[in-house]
């Protein structure tokens, strides 16, 4: 693997899959790399490093990102794909700005930011109440579509755990 090895978080990932001779064989090349920059006195090889500053995963992820968006934003220009996005919880925000960043259409900026604004108020009129249920005057109430707001506002704001 020319680019250095996997950054830490595709490591794990990696490992997560539990397949050890698949990553005993990927990473070592990697070993292999790095004790002979040491053997050869050159301790500061780029060999210690990802030559590009992006691991293979993540540069996958981001071409994948890249046309993910394209592919919505060409969507959003028909009825169904809207109704299905306003339908939706919203975008996190990492999702939200990449989608906005590639936006060339003003109809359609405006449209994905009127969305957003509306989860917005209503996932913060959500948190509102969770909050307020934790007051001891209404301690008995039952929580209602409210009670996994703390979880979406996390995911709105951090994005969904693993995903990006």
């Amino acid at each position: 693997m020319e680019s250095g090895g996997f950054c830490p978080r595709h490591a794990y990932v990696l490992a997560g899959f539990g397949d050890g001779l698949g990553t005993a064989l990927l990473y070592a090349d990697q070993i292999k790399l790095r004790r002979d920059a040491l053997e050869a006195g050159n301790p500061l090889s780029r060999a210690w490093s990802r030559s590009d500053g992006a691991c293979p995963a993540c540069q996958r992820e981001a071409r994948m990102r890249e046309s993910n968006t394209r592919t919505l934003l060409q969507g959003l220009r028909e009825q169904e794909m809207k109704d299905a996005l306003i339908a939706s919880a919203g975008l996190c925000f990492t999702h939200f700005i990449a989608v906005l960043k590639q936006a060339d259409d003003s109809e359609v900026t405006s449209g994905l930011i009127r969305m957003q604004k509306d989860r917005l108020e209503s996932l913060s009129l959500q948190l509102k109440e969770f909050i307020s249920k934790y007051d001891y005057r209404r301690a008995d109430e039952e929580f209602r579509e409210e009670r996994d707001s703390w979880l979406r506002a996390l995911e709105m704001v951090s994005g969904v755990k693993d995903v990006f």
